[in-house]
Formats: structure tokens, C-alpha cells, sequence
């Protein structure tokens, strides 16, 4: 049976070794190719925070795709390189998705942040969940810059406690998502908190980096 690239959708022909090593190739060598990897593990407020790459035209195009287009199809390929490498950091962890509104989430059909680490086979757990509903680009004025309210749902609190809880988000653009998902984390004493980005969106100017 032949297999297509998700993310091209050409035919796939590659080297023997991955198709032994690979049950199921789901992305192309060219493609492959395209996803620059560039680690950088940093520590910003006492966290330490590992990014795995940057948000370039390339990811931008098939992370709109997959989140604005809802195909889902595509949910394996952004972990696809990284998986190795995250879980022998991050072993024996929790990894926690920053959420997103209800109303973004309901409207997309699925949660993407979750099937991305589903996809990976990592132990995740969709704890979070933001309080103010509203589309912030629907906003004007200083109500754009309302704090946003992210809590622990009810039904999670007991599987936070003391356990070693990596927060997972798409992009890093500010850090305000993900700082105040640190402090709703923090009030359910896990183990210990760290942070997984997927793209970086910020400049080194703007990163306050111990």
C-alpha cells in the first residue's frame, strides 16, 4: 500500500531504514527537511523551558492548516522529530496543554494541543481551562489587555498533586499564557512544573532569561 505525505500529499519514497524503523510514514524526506529544528532549553522565572523550534513560514502554514482548517491528519507531524528527545527529558512526566477558549475549541471541533501529544504518545492531561471566554481579537482597547483567567478544572485537581507536570503550548509569543498557567498549576502542588514549546515566536530582546 502506498503512503502520501500529510502535509504535501505526495507519494513517499525514502530510504529503506525508515520504512523498517516507521510502521506507518506518514511525512516525506523533503519535508522533513523543511522542519528546522533549533533546541534551546532556558530558564525564565525558575522555570526551565525547552523549545524545540522556530515559527517560520513553514510551520505557520501547516499549524493554520491544522487549526484554523481543522485537518486533524496533520496533528502527528509537528512532534514527529522531537518525540525522542522529549521523552527522555521529560520521562515519567505529565504533560499538561495550555488551553484555549471553549468557543475556539468547540467552533475547531477538538482539542489541538492534546492530539498533537496523543499523537506522540505522551501521557497528557487536559487540566486547564480558560475562565473568560471571550475572542480577545473581538475585544477594543485596554479590554485586549484583560488578563486572561486560566484555572484547573475541578475534576483534575487530585491528578496534579505532586506529580511532575510539563506545560505544553504551540507557540511562544509573550509568555502571558503560559506564566499564567504556571500559576494556576502552582496552587495544586505538582512535583514540579516545566515547560515544553513547540515553536518560538520571540525575540531574545524580549525573553528574560536567567
Amino acid at each position: 500500500m502506498s503512503n502520501y505525505c500529510r502535509i504535501c500529499f505526495k507519494k513517499i519514497y525514502t530510504y529503506p531504514f525508515r520504512e523498517l524503523k516507521e510502521q506507518n510514514l506518514f511525512l516525506c524526506d523533503e519535508c522533513i527537511e523543511k522542519m528546522k529544528v533549533n533546541i534551546k532549553e532556558k530558564k525564565i522565572d525558575d522555570i526551565k523551558y525547552l523549545f524545540l523550534s522556530d515559527y517560520d513560514s513553514f510551520f505557520q502554514d501547516i499549524l493554520y492548516k491544522y487549526k484554523e482548517c481543522s485537518d486533524v491528519e496533520l496533528a502527528p507531524c509537528f512532534l514527529f522529530l522531537f518525540t525522542p528527545l522529549i521523552k527522555m527529558k521529560f520521562f515519567n512526566h505529565l504533560f499538561i496543554p495550555a488551553p484555549s477558549s471553549n468557543i475556539r475549541e468547540k467552533k475547531r471541533g477538538f482539542n489541538h494541543l492534546e492530539m498533537m501529544l496523543k499523537s506522540a504518545n505522551l501521557n497528557c492531561c487536559a487540566a486547564l481551562e480558560k475562565i473568560d471566554d471571550v475572542e480577545r481579537k473581538t475585544l477594543h482597547g485596554t479590554q485586549r489587555f484583560k488578563k486572561e483567567e486560566i484555572a484547573v478544572k475541578k475534576s483534575k485537581h487530585d491528578d496534579i498533586k505532586g506529580k511532575k507536570i510539563v506545560l505544553f503550548d504551540d507557540v511562544y509569543t509573550t509568555g502571558t499564557t503560559i506564566n499564567n498557567c504556571i500559576n494556576a498549576i502552582k496552587k495544586y502542588s505538582p512535583k514540579t512544573i516545566k515547560v515544553l514549546i513547540l515553536l518560538n515566536n520571540d525575540s531574545e530582546e524580549r525573553m528574560q532569561i536567567s
